[in-house]
């Protein structure tokens, strides 16, 4: 996680250039999104299913983080799903344990924690993935149709060490893992919330109908829409 220390790349590209694309981005992840929804969670509307829901909303989430931060068709591979996922676990794992253990001792112990060499061994498989994709933009000046992270941060490197592959798949993987559990937190504390106060479903979906009916007749919402009161 070190590396977002090192380079202030990933802020100016998540600020300049992703925030913008939010509306772009919206349709083709609220596509993911449900996808995603129909694959994880029960589909019965008959049957009540228990169930933990924190690692299937990370998986949602998930999903939509691979879009926007390297794009198809790498974003539609399993194992990246599956590593995005992954490495989100891990690195709260570690951050976690370390956390128990005095700061001084902090960098000797991490190395004896065998979820840091799950860690590495995951970054790895990481850079198998991404790394030739990095380089093939580089090389071809090839882009995705879609906005994405890496893509703009191909473009917007300044020198050697911005533009080097492997310094970019680990800011992917810092900001996968920063940005996965944090959503997916927020996601289902509201979703709680909503359980705890079952008098307010209705009102809410009424005014989530109301919305889509405002936008259009197909109920796909936008960033500028979503805005709007």
């Amino acid at each position: 996680m070190n590396v977002v220390l090192g380079t202030s790349l990933h802020v100016k590209t998540l600020l300049q250039r992703i925030s913008p694309a939010l509306q772009e981005l919206c349709k083709p992840a609220s596509l993911r999104v449900e996808q995603s929804i129909e694959t994880v969670f029960p589909q019965s509307t008959e049957n009540w299913t228990t169930l933990q829901p924190i690692d299937k909303v990370v998986y949602c989430v998930s999903c939509v983080i691979s879009l926007a931060s390297v794009g198809t068709p790498v974003c539609d591979r399993s194992d990246y799903i599956r590593l995005t996922f992954q490495l989100t676990k891990i690195v709260f794992t570690v951050m976690f344990l370390m956390r128990l253990i005095p700061a001084c001792l902090q960098p000797i112990i991490v190395w004896l924690l065998p979820v840091k060499w799950r860690l590495q061994r995951s970054m790895k498989e990481l850079e198998r993935i991404v790394v030739p994709e990095a380089e093939a933009r580089q090389s071809q000046n090839i882009h995705p149709v879609a906005p994405d992270l890496l893509s703009w941060m191909i473009e917007g490197a300044k020198n050697d060490k911005e533009r080097d592959p492997y310094l970019l798949t680990r800011l992917i993987g810092a900001l996968n893992s920063g940005g996965t559990y944090s959503s997916a937190n927020f996601i289902v504390s509201v979703i709680l919330d909503l359980v705890a106060h079952p008098q307010f479903l209705e009102m809410i979906r009424e005014e989530i109908r109301q919305k889509h009916t405002e936008i259009n007749d197909s109920g796909i919402t936008t960033h500028s829409n979503l805005c709007t009161s």
